[in-house]
């Protein structure tokens, strides 16, 4: 089991953007996701002196909205996140796609030049699970059989409640469903009804550690609502792999 441990902006602190950036890696998270103020001389002075990778949250809205000034900016939105990940070296940019999204003839040719823009960049282009719609059925399928590269990200929280909702059969089987294309999971959970971005449960550790085994390298972003709730789930994913790698040297040791 290998998996490195982010953290997220997204989490709520009453200090301003920039004190969060730096408060986040005294949980010792090898990662931060950001997802505002993307400016990139800070950010690359930041990364030289904290020596971690960063990520990017999309904040762009509606992409392919049926008003085309609205999905001319919601493009641009992503493209200019695409350029800035290429400049500060990020892992990829994580993005949302509309619920009842239609993966027509359009649809797949713009998310493979978003794709392919990424690649030039040097980063990757990452789609995030919605809490309902295209997510749970055949439609996703039919975007990463047709998007060359496209990778998947999946939020514990939105696919718990999509399991209660009967949206999903079984969670652990959706996730290894997707493995090959995943590259990050955002940590948090919820009681199936509402996404309350708490921390992590049983359940939530108990299906994470059905998926994580099957994934090299693996980035686990934390995304709870706050910074306490963040240091325990972190504290939880450290001792789940501080267990898991001392079950593995025993093991070695054995042999």
């Amino acid at each position: 089991m290998t998996f490195r441990i982010g953290a997220s902006t997204h989490i709520d602190m009453v200090e301003q953007y920039w004190d969060r950036l730096h408060i986040l890696t005294k949980l010792g998270v090898q990662h931060i996701e950001i997802y505002n103020k993307k400016t990139i001389q800070p950010l690359k002075k930041f990364q030289k002196e904290r020596n971690c990778t960063l990520s990017i949250h999309s904040t762009a809205q509606h992409l392919f909205h049926a008003v085309p000034v609205l999905a001319r900016a919601g493009e641009a939105t992503l493209y200019e996140e695409l350029y800035l990940a290429g400049e500060i070296r990020a892992t990829g940019v994580v993005f949302h796609l509309p619920p009842e999204i239609q993966p027509n003839e359009e649809v797949i040719e713009k998310l493979q030049q978003f794709v392919d823009y990424a690649a030039s960049r040097n980063t990757n282009l990452i789609l995030e699970n919605e809490k309902k719609g295209y997510s749970y059925d055949n439609r996703l399928n039919s975007i990463l059989h047709s998007v060359t590269n496209l990778r998947l990200c999946i939020d514990l929280g939105h696919l718990n409640i999509a399991a209660k909702s009967k949206s999903v059969d079984e969670s652990s089987r959706y996730l290894s469903s997707y493995s090959a294309r995943l590259s990050e999971l955002h940590i948090n959970w919820n009681d199936g009804r509402s996404d309350d971005h708490a921390t992590i449960s049983d359940g939530g550790v108990s299906l994470l550690k059905k998926v994580i085994d099957g994934v090299k390298d693996l980035l686990l972003v934390v995304e709870t609502r706050s910074y306490e709730e963040a240091e325990q789930t972190v504290n939880i994913l450290k001792s789940l792999r501080d267990s898991e790698t001392l079950d593995t040297a025993a093991v070695e040791k054995a042999g």
